[in-house]
């Protein structure tokens, strides 16, 4: 997401016209008529929102889903094309060249401006387009502005961890994104390291981990207070943090060797395992979590 070569976000115009597309002027659009009756339109829909058909007139279709203009066009079609109605002729829609579209992209972006492209693109698109966020940028807050009124606030970690997409909308004309600064960001210097698929008496582990696994941890610890020590959690992971400072280690496992398996500083709380997936043992953990941050 920050300008990587073999990542890209750049639309792609081989695609069938998705029936949540906004039709707007500048779109040309290719209408298939087949069946009983074959015909064959492209038109360009006009600044006042109109498709001018020969034979048919001015149809206004400014401002809807390709599945509506869909429905419009059938309603004025099936009058000249009687095929429609008996399911003999059939209507097909596509936007063959999208209209082009002015989005200003300002803030923690290397490439801020004004940019150009088709109204196939989405936020990231044009994030992506903009070169890419700096080191300084927020992931949970891009705010898309329209008609100077917010409209959109993306948490890119969503899309990222879960591949939740649903907030990455497609852009409309002098649309404005806003890429802030980040707010608040944590670092634990350390490594993360693949689990080794052999222990030291050459047994060979599956890897990934997947399993549930006895945690040692330490009797100071916050996050698994009230938690009886060897408690099984389940694990689902290849890699481990390993951080620089060991005293911050609150738990490890073995599989294979030693294993991190939660760190804690300060008001900091980071697992290696999956507590939503560890039965009653997981929901303890939460509410240790809860009733630390109340």
């Amino acid at each position: 997401f920050m300008g990587n070569t073999f990542l890209s976000f750049q639309s792609n115009l081989n695609i069938p016209t998705p029936n949540d597309y906004i039709i707007g002027a500048g779109d040309k659009l290719f209408i298939d008529i087949y069946g009983q009756s074959e015909n064959y339109y492209q038109v360009e829909v006009s600044p006042d929102g109109y498709a001018i058909l020969e034979n048919v007139g001015p149809v206004n279709l400014n401002g809807l889903t390709l599945k509506d203009a869909k429905t419009r066009l059938i309603s004025r079609l099936n009058k000249i094309y009687l095929g429609i109605n008996q399911n003999l002729t059939f209507v097909n829609i596509s936007v063959g060249i999208p209209r082009a579209l002015r989005v200003n992209i300002v803030g923690e972006v290397n490439l801020p401006g004004t940019y150009n492209f088709s109204a196939f693109n989405t936020m990231y698109n044009a994030i992506y387009i903009a070169g890419g966020i700096t080191e300084n940028a927020t992931l949970r807050e891009i705010k898309l502005y329209r008609n100077n009124k917010l409209i959109n606030t993306v948490d890119v970690y969503k899309f990222l961890t879960e591949g939740d997409g649903t907030s990455n909308i497609r852009l409309e004309n002098n649309d404005l994104i806003v890429v802030g600064p980040y707010t608040n960001r944590v670092i634990i210097e350390g490594e993360v390291k693949k689990i080794p698929s052999k222990d030291n008496k050459n047994k060979k582990y599956k890897i990934p981990h997947m399993g549930w696994n006895e945690i040692d941890f330490s009797t100071n610890s916050k996050i698994f207070d009230g938690i009886e020590n060897d408690s099984e959690f389940y694990f689902v992971h290849s890699y481990q943090c390993v951080p620089k400072d060991q005293e911050i280690i609150s738990g490890t496992t073995n599989y294979s060797n030693k294993i991190v398996a939660s760190i804690e500083k300060n008001n900091l709380f980071a697992v290696q395992f999956h507590p939503e997936k560890s039965a009653n043992l997981g929901l303890n953990i939460y509410k240790n979590f809860i009733n630390l941050i109340n």
